[in-house]
């Protein structure tokens, strides 16, 4: 594939794999949290409590294994070559600024899923300052969670300038 003259060869494929490892640690997180909550929940057990009690289970868990799902199936479309380099730096970018726009809602207009699920509004509080002194606070006092996000946003740029460097692809380039 010929790219636009803005970057070499090299760096691109520098990008490319710098944007993959990004990419890697953000799901290997979400995998790692979401993983054995995803399998409690989706117990038979744990349905019918809920079911029964009229509350929701915690969306995250769920949320989170779409996402892993959705990379691992973007993975394999490159991998056999179905897909176009700026379909996947899209797809990817998209997935991982929803990472970071869905970790700004739950713990801002969501309230932490008090509106949505079964849980404690006291899981709350603290919030009552401005949206991002809140984000900071959950920012700096979740190195896990701060961290992931400036992982997501340094993918969300790497995949924005690969996106920027590539050229489009017409019929006659495949």
């Amino acid at each position: 594939m010929k790219y636009l003259s803005l970057m070499e060869d090299g760096k691109v494929r520098l990008l490319q794999y710098l944007g993959t490892a990004l990419v890697v640690v953000s799901v290997a997180v979400h995998l790692w949290w979401g993983l054995p909550r995803f399998l409690i929940y989706a117990r038979p057990q744990t349905l019918a409590f809920y079911l029964q009690s009229g509350g929701v289970p915690d969306p995250r868990p769920f949320l989170f294994m779409g996402m892993v799902v959705a990379i691992v199936i973007v993975g394999m479309a490159v991998w056999r070559g179905l897909v176009e380099d700026r379909t996947v730096y899209a797809v990817l970018l998209i997935l991982m600024l929803g990472s970071i726009v869905g970790w700004m809602l739950w713990h801002t207009i969501l309230n932490h899923g008090v509106a949505l699920t079964s849980s404690n509004a006291a899981a709350t509080e603290g919030h009552q300052g401005s949206v991002v002194s809140t984000l900071f606070t959950h920012f700096v006092t979740v190195p896990l969670e701060g961290g992931t996000k400036l992982v997501e946003l340094a993918a969300v740029l790497v995949f924005g300038v690969l996106l920027r460097v590539t050229p489009r692809t017409t019929k006659t380039d495949r």
